[in-house]
């Protein structure tokens, strides 16, 4: 069914827009922009040296000692099938102009979501644009790190998974699949996609019909040569990496759900919008929810509270708001009081918006779970793959034609993150 939507007067204020998106990319790389402020020293210092030990020594005689890396490493085995030298230069055109079809796929991915396959939508190339506003999208891009193929990966699974919805084809049951697990190998961290695409493509009428076990079996042909990097890893992360690993560390939800909470802020203005909330009167409040719901939430923010009563975060890490905090001088009990509010809000917003998208309570909570597994938490781990999931799986009425329209504001909202993050690390 097609969606319409609102949209700028003018396709030319569409088109102009695009074009200094797509300015700003090319120029980003020529000056070696590192605009999430890490690029550079994880190139010099990691990405590289990675590259070297891949490409040469032969891949079963590698020395996983010398591995720095958290991921799998299906980024550099990847390099070393495609490029003809260990050129540095060679290295990072390859993956900026690889990162470039990041925004194609994820151009085809929403033309799929909004069945309007072979037509050219000057609206949705600008909202595909967003993903080249990243900081951490770009960073990877202009420096050849290792997060844009799991990215791309990923959006191109959710392609294959739309379109499967749409035709009910096998080749993109297959392509699913396959992506999927690919994605995986790219990072451990997107365990979640398997998991939601098993859950979403599995036919729950019968648990042993064929495709079940089709599904089930692809899934495990697929993953497991996975094993083959633990069993050399004697770990799920490489040696150099398993120092990070640890036990389960609470004390990083309330950051996971205020990174959460950074791209969720259109998508709630929006459902503001759509549901005309005003802020300013309680009652309008009042009648979304119950007096004992009320009650509920402020006795079960107590017990939160009480919890994370030790909560703290990283300097180096922990997302956008606590650097926010810190600019504003905002001393660190304040900080933890508003963080803590914040991060529990987060919780209250994703099910009252998405209740009826288990897609995207999936991933938001089975990354909750993921990520309190590791010590310091980035917000590069969310960025952009938290605004592709939202816009791949958000209930369609929040993109029907009403003043506040997101073709328009997440591409905006997505551009001033930029820039403040350029200002940051500048």
């Amino acid at each position: 069914m097609k969606i319409k939507i609102n949209t700028f007067n003018s396709p030319k204020l569409y088109f102009f827009f695009l074009t200094l998106i797509l300015v700003s990319y090319f120029y980003g790389f020529f000056v070696k922009e590192d605009s999430s402020g890490g690029g550079k020293i994880d190139f010099d210092l990691h990405i590289y040296n990675n590259f070297i030990l891949f490409y040469a020594n032969d891949f079963f005689k590698i020395d996983w000692s010398l591995y720095d890396s958290t991921s799998l490493p299906l980024h550099y085995i990847l390099s070393k099938i495609i490029l003809l030298n260990d050129s540095k230069y060679q290295y990072q055109v390859f993956w900026f102009s690889f990162s470039f079809f990041g925004f194609l796929f994820f151009y085809l991915m929403l033309l799929e979501k909004f069945d309007l396959k072979n037509k050219i939508n000057v609206q949705f190339l600008f909202l595909a644009s967003s993903i080249l506003l990243s900081p951490y999208f770009r960073t990877s891009a202009f420096w050849g790190l290792e997060e844009n193929i799991g990215i791309i990966l990923l959006i191109i699974t959710l392609y294959f998974y739309l379109a499967f919805k749409n035709t009910k084809k096998n080749f993109f049951f297959i392509g699913t699949i396959l992506f999927a697990s690919l994605t995986f190998y790219s990072r451990q961290s997107y365990l979640f996609l398997p998991i939601i695409v098993f859950i979403l493509l599995f036919n729950k009428s019968s648990y042993f019909k064929k495709e079940n076990i089709l599904l089930t079996f692809l899934f495990m042909f697929f993953l497991i040569p996975a094993f083959y990097f633990f069993y050399e890893w004697e770990g799920l992360v490489p040696p150099m990496a398993q120092k990070r690993s640890i036990s389960f560390n609470l004390n990083n939800i309330p950051t996971i759900l205020n990174i959460y909470l950074v791209y969720l802020i259109p998508f709630l203005l929006k459902y503001m919008s759509i549901n005309k909330i005003n802020l300013k009167y309680l009652s309008l409040i009042k009648k979304n929810l119950k007096l004992n719901y009320i009650f509920l939430i402020i006795f079960l923010f107590i017990i939160y509270f009480i919890i994370f009563s030790d909560y703290n975060w990283t300097s180096n890490g922990s997302g956008i708001l606590p650097k926010i905090l810190k600019i504003l001088l905002i001393d660190d009990h304040l900080a933890k009081s508003i963080l803590l509010i914040s991060s529990y809000i987060t919780i209250i917003l994703i099910f009252i918006m998405f209740s009826k998208s288990i897609e995207l309570i999936l991933y938001f909570f089975i990354n909750l779970i993921i990520f309190c597994l590791i010590d310091v938490i980035f917000q590069e781990y969310f960025d952009p793959i938290c605004l592709i999931m939202l816009l791949c799986f958000i209930p369609k009425k929040f993109l029907t034609k009403t003043n506040f329209d997101l073709v328009k504001i997440v591409p905006i909202y997505s551009g001033i993150i930029l820039i403040g993050s350029i200002i940051y690390h500048t």
